[in-house]
């Protein structure tokens, strides 16, 4: 909590600092005739930063438990303050702009107890009042059913939303449904899903995607596939080895890893990283940019 309010503290600190010396700069460098005239044109831009800046340190002070709790990892405790301001009283959902972001919280860490009877009751409530924070945080609900090896039912219930524009990290969405095929045998359903987490902007999900297309060449071979995932597999390695040389790739792993999607494909992740620096790993693809005689 304490680390919290250093953090508060010092964004504060930083933020008067910035004001006074805007302030005091025009008087010092112009004198303060042309100083006042300054302030007074300043003046909306002044009224509606402090009012941005109230409400960010209202935010912060309202959700200081919440942080505080993540802080210190304790989830149990997190999924009770969490849970009231999720259901608030006489049954409502909560529309609080904070909304998605408690429920997200609340099924993660509810999967980091094994608490899944708790993700399944807010579930219920959520679809019952026809609630749009059940597809906003599709992804969450759609993995306590993974963590569980419930692969057909995380395909099914992924595939509801593979189109919702209201759904959060949809292309990690459609990724994982693509990747319940993997592990159904449907590969070649899979290929789809996979080829744009290939093609996407994230570099994680795109290095995790051009490696699953590479381990799938030979499983696709045969539908006249293989060719075309061999090009985007290895599009999509030289895309990230250019854009993440060196450490910049580790930071932007380590940058993701605080979400508990990322952390639940951390083998394949694991793998991915080693598939994209290891050229030994990736003979097939190399071999397909030297010249055939």
């Amino acid at each position: 909590m304490m680390k919290n309010r250093t953090m508060v503290v010092a964004f504060n600190a930083v933020v008067g600092f910035s004001f006074f010396f805007l302030f005091i700069l025009p008087l010092l460098l112009f004198g303060p005739g042309y100083a006042a005239s300054w302030w007074l044109a300043s003046l909306p831009a002044f009224f509606i930063f402090s009012v941005v800046l109230v409400i960010i340190n209202l935010v912060l002070h309202a959700n200081g438990v919440m942080y505080a709790k993540i802080e210190a990892q304790d989830w149990k405790g997190l999924v009770e303050w969490l849970l009231p301001r999720i259901i608030r009283p006489k049954g409502r959902i909560s529309r609080s702009p904070m909304a998605p972001v408690r429920v997200r919280l609340y099924v993660d860490a509810c999967i980091l107890l094994g608490d899944h009877d708790r993700i399944h009751e807010l579930e219920d409530r959520l679809a019952g009042a026809g609630s749009p924070l059940l597809a906003s945080q599709a992804l969450a609900f759609g993995l306590s059913r993974f963590v569980r090896n419930r692969v057909d039912e995380a395909a099914d219930f992924f595939e509801r939303y593979l189109d919702s524009a209201k759904t959060e990290s949809r292309d990690w969405l459609r990724f994982a449904y693509g990747f319940c095929r993997v592990l159904q045998g449907r590969f070649d359903d899979s290929v789809p899903y996979l080829k744009e987490a290939a093609l996407s902007a994230d570099a994680v999900l795109a290095m995790i995607g051009g490696y699953l297309l590479s381990s799938l060449q030979a499983l696709v071979a045969k539908n006249g596939h293989s060719d075309e995932l061999a090009d985007l597999a290895r599009s999509a390695r030289e895309r990230i080895l250019r854009s993440f040389p060196g450490k910049k790739l580790d930071a932007e792993c380590e940058r993701a890893a605080g979400e508990l999607h990322v952390v639940f494909f951390g083998k394949i992740l694991d793998d991915a990283k080693a598939w994209l620096v290891d050229k030994t790993l990736n003979a097939d693809l190399d071999s397909a940019d030297k010249p055939s005689r």
